[in-house]
C-alpha cells in the first residue's frame, strides 16, 4: 500500500497527526507513507520515521508571481501547481488521505487522484464542486471546529480517516538532541510565550502577573520557549523576573530542540499552540491556557495530568487563577471541583465546560445543558446512541416546524417526475430550504441537526436527473425519520424550561 497524506496546516496540526501516521505505519510495516506539507511547516516533520518521504507544496513560488498581476505571472503559478500534480500523479498511490480539510487541499487531491486511487478527505467533484467521499469527512465538515458540539480530538479524526485505531506507542518522543549545554535547572517549568493566531497568545503584562502569584506560593524555576516572532516578549520578561528564576530560550531553539526542552520540564504552562501537541508526544502534562475562538476538546492537550482553562479572552483568565493551578499540578495537589481534565479515551477531557459559539453565548446552567445535549444529539445521529430528551419545549416547536415543511419538501420531489417538473417547483423546495434554515437560528439546539442533513446534501454530486432525485428523497426521508423519533410517545421530558428559544 502506497499512501499519500495531506497535512497543508500548521505545525501543531502537523504534530496531531503523528500518533495516526505511527500507526498506519504500524499497521502497514511494509508500506510507503508520503507526506505533502508546506515548506514553512516541513521542519515538524523531523524525527517521524514513520513518513518514508516528504513532499514540499512550493507555497512561495506559486503564490509570488500572482502577485504580478500579469499573464506570465499567472501562467508561472500554474505551471509550478502542474509540475507538483504531475510529480505527484506518477507516483501511482493507492490512496490519498487529506488531513487538512481546506478548499486548496481539496484542488489538489482532485488534480493528483488517479482511476482507482482510493480518497479520503476533501476532494473536488468533475464539475469543480467540493466532494465528500467519506463518513468522517461530512461529521468534518458540519460539526468540527469553534462554536461547533465536537468533542472528538483532532488526533481521533485524523486516525478515523487513515483507517487505524490508535495506542500509547503511537504517543511518544523521537530521537531528540543532547540540550546540556543549555544550562537548564534540574526541575523547572516551561512557559511557552506565543501563539500562531494572536487572539490565542497570552500578553506580556498577563505573564507578569501570573508569574508574581506563582512566586508568592512556590519557588519555581522558569524556561521560557518561544519562536524567533516572540524573542520580544522573552527578553522583558527576563528583565522582569528576579535573577535565576527564569532562562530565556525563545528564538534559541529549533523544534526537537525545543522537543527536548519539553521532555525534562515538569510542566508545561501555554496556549494552543504547536508546543502544546509536542508535550503530548514526550508525555509531559500541560497547563492549556485556551484563549479565544477554540474548542479544546479538538485540540487540547493528550498528556496525562494535563489541565484545561479555557477562557474567551486573557481577561476571563485571573492571574492567580492561573498560578494557584501550577502550584497544584506541580506539588500533586486535588484539583478544583470541576477542573478540566485529559483522560483516556473519548472525549479526552472530564470536568465542566462551557463552549460558547452557536449553542449559546452565557456561561450559565441551561448554556451548559444545551452543550451537552447538542453532544449527546451528534453521538446519537452520528453513532446510533440512544437520542437525549429534548432541552426545551423550543425545541419540540422546531421539530413540529420542520416536519410540516419537509413533509412538503418530500411531496413536491414526489411529484417531479422530468426536468420540467423540476423546473415548475424549484421555488417551492428552495423556499422550504429557507424555512428550515430559518428555523436552526430561531432554536439553536437544532443546528447540529440541521447541518447534518444540510452536509448529506452538499454530497450530491453530478448524477442523471432520477437518480439525482431519488438520492434528494432519500436525504429527505432520513432527516423525517430523525424528526418523528421526538414526535413518538415517549419518557422524553424536557431537562431546562427557558422562556425564549
Amino acid at each position: 500500500m502506497k499512501s499519500l497524506v495531506i497535512q497543508l496546516a500548521r505545525l501543531g496540526d502537523i504534530y496531531q497527526s503523528w500518533p495516526a501516521l505511527r500507526a498506519l505505519k504500524r499497521r502497514q510495516p511494509a508500506g510507503e507513507i508520503h507526506l505533502l506539507t508546506r515548506p514553512r511547516f516541513a521542519g515538524a516533520c523531523e524525527g517521524l520515521t514513520a513518513v518514508d518521504r516528504v513532499h514540499l507544496l512550493p507555497t512561495q513560488q506559486i503564490l509570488q508571481p500572482l502577485v504580478s498581476s500579469s499573464i506570465s505571472g499567472i501562467e508561472e503559478s500554474l505551471e509550478k501547481l502542474r509540475e507538483l500534480t504531475s510529480a505527484l500523479r506518477s507516483e501511482n498511490f493507492d490512496q490519498i488521505v487529506n488531513l487538512s480539510f481546506s478548499p486548496l487541499s481539496s484542488y489538489l487531491v482532485h488534480q493528483i487522484e488517479t482511476n482507482g486511487t482510493k480518497i479520503k478527505g476533501y476532494t473536488r467533484f468533475s464539475d469543480g464542486y467540493l466532494r465528500i467521499p467519506d463518513d468522517m469527512s461530512a461529521y468534518f465538515y458540519a460539526q468540527v471546529g469553534p462554536g461547533r458540539p465536537n468533542r472528538f480530538h483532532l488526533c481521533e479524526i485524523f486516525a478515523t480517516l487513515l483507517g487505524v485505531d490508535l495506542s500509547p506507542p503511537d504517543w511518544q518522543a523521537p530521537q531528540l538532541p543532547a540540550i546540556d549545554h543549555l544550562g537548564l535547572p534540574g526541575e523547572f517549568v516551561a512557559v511557552h510565550v506565543g501563539a500562531s493566531e494572536s487572539h490565542k497568545r497570552v500578553t506580556y503584562s498577563k505573564w507578569i502577573n501570573i508569574l508574581s502569584h506563582l512566586r508568592k506560593l512556590r519557588p519555581v524555576k522558569i524556561a521560557l520557549i518561544g519562536g524567533s516572532d516572540e524573542v520580544a516578549i522573552g527578553e522583558q520578561m527576563a528583565a522582569a523576573v528576579p535573577a535565576g528564576e527564569l532562562t530565556n530560550l525563545v528564538g534559541r531553539l529549533d523544534l526537537l530542540q525545543t522537543m527536548a526542552v519539553l521532555q525534562r520540564a515538569s510542566l508545561l504552562v501555554g496556549p494552543d499552540s504547536a508546543p502544546l501537541h509536542m508535550a503530548s508526544l514526550v508525555g509531559v502534562p500541560s497547563l492549556n491556557l485556551s484563549v479565544g475562538e477554540l474548542n479544546f476538546w479538538e485540540t487540547g492537550p493528550r498528556s496525562p495530568g494535563s489541565v484545561v482553562l479555557p477562557a474567551a479572552s486573557e481577561e476571563d483568565l485571573p492571574s492567580d487563577t492561573v498560578a494557584d493551578m501550577v502550584a497544584r499540578l506541580l506539588q500533586h495537589q486535588r484539583l478544583p471541583f470541576a477542573t478540566i481534565q485529559a483522560c483516556p479515551g473519548t472525549p479526552s477531557y472530564t470536568g465542566l465546560s462551557r463552549q460558547v459559539g452557536a449553542l449559546g453565548t452565557s456561561a450559565t446552567q441551561v448554556g451548559a445543558v444545551t452543550d451537552e445535549f447538542a453532544w449527546q444529539l451528534l453521538k446519537a445521529i452520528y453513532q446510533g446512541d440512544p437520542f437525549p430528551p429534548p432541552p426545551d419545549k423550543w425545541f419540540l416547536e422546531g421539530i413540529c416546524q420542520l416536519i410540516d415543511v419537509n413533509s412538503f419538501v418530500i411531496e413536491t420531489l414526489q411529484a417531479v417526475h422530468e426536468p420540467k417538473d423540476l423546473q415548475t417547483r424549484a421555488g417551492l423546495l428552495d423556499r422550504g430550504e429557507e424555512i428550515i434554515e430559518t428555523v436552526a437560528k430561531l432554536v439553536p439546539s437544532l443546528i447540529p441537526a440541521i447541518r447534518w442533513y444540510k452536509t448529506e446534501k452538499v454530497r450530491l454530486g453530478p448524477l442523471p436527473f432520477i437518480e439525482l432525485r431519488d438520492r434528494n428523497l432519500a436525504i429527505q426521508k432520513m432527516f423525517q425519520d430523525f424528526l418523528e423519533v421526538y414526535v413518538q410517545p415517549t419518557d422524553f421530558q424536557p431537562s431546562v424550561t427557558k422562556e425564549a428559544p
